[in-house]
Parts: structure tokens; C-alpha cells; sequence
């Protein structure tokens, strides 16, 4: 059976892109994967825990990882047991300790490592999928290192948003937005969900459903997951505290080739722009993952 290690740091952002990119490998050539949990380790004996949690599973062809606290962990286990190692993301310790870096586009990357796969932001477990999609879905960020919070304007998009729909919306927010917000948002075709009753599958299921997705500038991740969804994407503006940032260039990006639309843009007709197609990275990762590492 093709086997694949995770090594987990707990974080729900780094798991994600993990399990985006293992999920879609399974897909294409079949086999299962394992989560090696790190985070609750204690640091002094953690080398020989992590092999102790690693010897009760079946050996991997691969072990991937997402997280400067998981890398050490990666390298250990990728030597003990001769196997292929992949980090996400521009990992701490040098890259040529990897066998392969999957870097996202707007950090950078030396596109002439032959070790580094460049990715169109983050991966995310978001598949397009074909079914009748007539739902509409709006998600709330917050104040950022990069963006800044104005209840005011985002309000009065949201009003106008809503007023010129005739689908069904669902809402939800997240850890970084003010208390008190959704509370604020009222519509009769508008259904709340606090972050705090959501997980990762709900929100797959809703995007899965939604025609349209809006979701605020600050919220980089959901801005990738809902252009993988295959819905039309609107961006809700956000105060941006660093011009010309990363964060910026890569939604410029997308902007630039069609997959969102700004909601200044969006005023002139109040439609959405569809996206040239969806934006499958994960699995477009994936096939290069097989092919450069030659898994079967």
C-alpha cells in the first residue's frame, strides 16, 4: 500500500496545507496517509518519541511536513527510513536538506532550484466539484499585521452585497474578527455561523455550494481556498497597512488574471467576473510531486 507520512505541528493552517497536498497525491495514484502529531512532545525527548509514534505505522514512500517546528522531525525520520522529504512553505533550515520545497509564489522563491516547486499561494483540501452551486457565502477576517479593521465600509458593502442578491447567504467570521460584528449584519436571506460552531469540513461543504464567494482582503488563505472552489470570488475591502507587501502582490495577482474581483470593480454591474478556471494547485503540485519523486 503507497504510504504517506504528515508530520503535524497542530496548527490548522499548516495541517491544511498538508493534508491539501497528500489528499490530492491519494487521489491521483491511490494509498493512504498518517498524521505524526508533534506539538504535545517534550522538546528534550521529542526525537525519540517522534520515532516511537512513527514505528507503529506502515513505512512511507514519503513524509511531508508544513511548519518550522515540524522540520527537524521531517529530517529525522526522512533519514532513518531512506525516504523522500517535502516541506510547504519557505522552510528555516536550508533547502538542500529537502528533497523538495513547495514555496508559495509571493515569498520568493529561486525558480532555478530544481528542488523548489513554486505554488500560487498556499495549498488548501478545497476540490471544485461540478454540482448545480446556487448558495452564497461570505467570510470575515480581521485586523492584521497587513490589513486594518473598518466595521463601517465593510458594513456598507455587505448592505449593498446583499440588497442586489436574490440567493441565500450564509456568514461566518473568525478568531481575528471584533466581537459583536456579526451581530451587526442583519438580512432575511442571511444565515450566521460564528466561527466558534465551524470547522474546516463545514466550510469545504458551504464552498462546495456557493456560487459566490466574498470574502475580506485580510484573509489570504480563504481567498485561495474559495478560487479553488470553482465559485466567482469578491473581495470585501480592507484597510491595507503595507503597501506593495507580498500579500498585496499576490492578490494583485489574481485579480490581475481574473479569479477575484474587487469590490470597487463589482459596483459598475454587481456581477461577479467567473474565473477562467479553478485554481487546483494542490493537485497540479501533486503531479509534480510523483513525477519528480517518482512515486507509483
Amino acid at each position: 500500500m503507497n504510504c504517506i507520512w504528515i508530520i503535524s505541528d497542530g496548527k490548522p493552517g499548516h495541517v491544511n496545507q498538508s493534508l491539501g497536498l497528500a489528499e490530492a497525491i491519494v487521489r491521483q495514484r491511490g494509498g493512504e496517509f498518517h498524521l505524526i502529531p508533534i506539538e504535545n512532545l517534550r522538546f528534550i525527548k521529542k526525537p525519540f518519541q517522534v520515532i516511537q509514534l512513527a514505528e507503529k505505522l506502515p513505512k512511507p514512500e514519503v513524509i511531508i511536513a508544513c511548519g518550522h517546528a515540524t522540520h527537524v522531525a521531517l529530517l529525522l525520520l526522512k533519514w532513518k527510513y531512506r525516504v523522500p522529504g517535502v516541506v510547504l512553505m519557505k522552510p528555516s533550515l536550508p533547502r538542500f536538506l529537502f528533497d523538495l520545497c513547495i514555496i508559495p509564489q509571493h515569498d520568493e522563491p529561486d525558480e532555478e532550484n530544481q528542488k523548489i516547486i513554486i505554488s500560487r499561494g498556499a495549498l488548501n483540501r478545497v476540490v471544485s466539484e461540478s454540482n448545480a452551486k446556487h448558495n452564497g457565502l461570505i467570510l470575515i477576517g480581521g485586523s492584521s499585521h497587513h490589513h486594518g479593521w473598518d466595521e463601517k465600509t465593510l458594513k456598507s458593502c455587505l448592505d449593498e452585497i446583499l440588497t442586489s442578491s436574490r440567493c441565500d447567504w450564509s456568514i461566518t467570521d473568525s478568531r481575528r474578527t471584533p466581537s459583536g460584528f456579526l451581530d451587526a449584519v442583519n438580512h432575511p436571506r442571511l444565515t450566521k455561523f460564528p466561527h466558534q460552531q465551524t470547522d474546516h469540513q463545514w466550510l469545504k461543504a458551504q464552498m462546495a455550494q456557493a456560487a459566490e464567494i466574498w470574502v475580506t482582503e485580510d484573509s489570504v488563505s480563504m481567498i485561495f481556498e474559495a478560487a479553488s472552489s470553482g465559485a466567482k470570488v469578491g473581495l470585501l475591502p480592507m484597510k491595507a497597512l503595507k503597501k506593495n507587501g507580498k500579500i498585496e502582490k499576490a492578490i494583485e495577482d489574481l485579480a490581475a488574471k481574473g479569479y477575484i474581483t474587487r469590490f470597487i470593480d463589482w459596483q459598475s454591474s454587481h456581477a461577479l467576473t467567473p474565473p477562467p478556471y479553478p485554481l487546483q494547485e494542490a493537485a497540479r503540485c501533486a503531479a509534480i510531486v510523483i513525477k519528480k519523486l517518482h512515486l507509483t
